[in-house]
């Protein structure tokens, strides 16, 4: 009895964990989109959807305008809390007409936060500037078309050499073969592109590991040596 009652434990043991780490993976890809969300018909509209990232601290965002329903919203996570932004910009805007500083608004972490979001009449030159208190917010942003799975990543960064450690924020946007993102650290900012192809990233002719869920890499740059690291969010 002792020994069947010792196995019966052992079996909910094991399921517990089976359970606890099938939570946690859900829990990490959460906000991982498997396939575009945009639609078919907006892929030359101003309407549609739009992600994009943020650094000042780190975060990401994703607006919908009108793709599929009446819904003009933005999905909006800044280091790692979230809020849904509207807008009442757009009450006379219909699908194909150029967006012109429409805000969305709405309550971040208890504070009020903004975004200002303009396109052309076909969605091009997405452009957007964000205004959280206390933080000066840099972004990056690309229109998602149905054929084109946008992702966004997060990473970080540690600067090392005889002086000194530091670390640095580098979060960016893949649009198929497309890198657009910013990068900042107590030196400075910039924003910066490159390139996707298979599992490597390359920026400013540095070359990375990437995955679907994260990137990794090092390099040497005179006498700083650098340590990446990243994971996707969107």
């Amino acid at each position: 009895m002792k020994i069947y009652n010792l196995l019966l434990i052992l079996v909910i043991l094991v399921g517990l964990i089976a359970c606890q780490k099938d939570d946690d993976s859900k829990d990490l890809s959460a906000n991982i989109e498997k396939s575009p969300s945009a639609l078919a018909v907006n892929n030359s509209s101003s309407a549609g959807v739009y992600k994009g990232i943020l650094v000042g601290s780190s975060g990401y965002f994703k607006i919908s305008v009108k793709n599929g329903s009446e819904n003009i919203s933005c999905n909006f996570v800044f280091d790692g809390k979230s809020a849904i932004l509207t807008s009442n910009f757009l009450q006379n805007w219909k699908p194909g007409d150029p967006i012109t500083e429409a805000v969305f608004s709405g309550t971040w972490d208890g504070k009020s936060v903004s975004l200002t979001f303009s396109c052309g009449a076909n969605g091009s030159n997405p452009a957007i500037s964000v205004n959280i208190p206390n933080h000066v917010v840099y972004a990056s942003i690309v229109k998602e078309l149905s054929t084109v799975l946008v992702k966004c990543y997060e990473g970080t960064y540690t600067v090392t050499n005889s002086q000194e450690t530091y670390n640095g924020v580098w979060n960016f946007v893949v649009e198929g073969n497309s890198v657009v993102g910013y990068r900042a650290d107590k030196e400075g900012n910039e924003n910066y592109t490159g390139t996707v192809s298979g599992t490597t990233l390359t920026v400013n002719n540095k070359v990375f590991t990437i995955t679907d869920t994260q990137v990794t890499g090092s390099f040497q740059d005179k006498d700083d040596l650098y340590t990446v690291t990243g994971k996707r969010s969107m």
